[in-house]
């Protein structure tokens, strides 16, 4: 069993299936656990990945392009790159599913700062300072649907910047973040 992680404030889980100490994966593996009260991530968007969903357990509802998916035990389903999407528990119950990114670029670094700086705040959502941080940090790779794209290209970096000058901000960058899990292997 890998590195689990969770927001306690929402109880949401993800569980890295293959993300070893320090060696560079091609896609990566995990096992996510939704709250039954229906959370999850927003509405966003992997320009560069696929994102692959199986359940295991309950009732998951992938929002994807505007149609709703609903999945059950043994069902999947991909969304393609570039998809503005989002996934949560249907029917009131927890939902298991395990979860493949394709390629894996940087998204263990991105869910694992969101999710300790969540933490941190003690809250379900990271501060605006620290989410633009992380995100700011693998350009390309993860866009909220919700927010105008030139804001998050033009103005999250900047936002992210000032946080870190001030102090505010309180995620590691992804240097940081890879340098703690030791050196890398191929």
């Amino acid at each position: 069993m890998g590195r689990t992680i969770e927001i306690r404030a929402s109880g949401e889980k993800i569980t890295f299936l293959n993300a070893p100490q320090n060696v560079k994966v091609d896609h990566l593996e995990l096992r996510l656990y939704l709250p039954a009260d229906g959370g999850g991530p927003p509405m966003h968007m992997h320009p560069l990945q696929t994102e692959y969903f199986e359940v295991e357990s309950g009732t998951l509802c992938v929002t994807c392009d505007g149609k709703e998916v609903i999945l059950t035990e043994g069902q999947s389903f991909t969304v393609p790159p570039g998809a503005s999407h989002r996934c949560f528990a249907k029917n009131g119950k927890e939902v298991i599913t395990k979860a493949v990114f394709t390629p894996a670029l940087n998204i263990e670094y991105t869910l694992t700062q969101i999710f300790e700086v969540s933490n941190r705040k003690g809250a379900k959502a990271p501060s605006p300072f620290d989410a633009t941080f992380v995100l700011a940090q693998s350009p390309g790779e993860y866009y909220l649907t919700e927010v105008p794209l030139w804001v998050q290209k033009k103005v999250f970096p900047l936002i992210g910047k000032l946080g870190r000058l001030l102090k505010i901000t309180t995620a590691k960058s992804l240097e940081e973040f890879y340098a703690s899990k030791g050196p890398r292997r191929n």
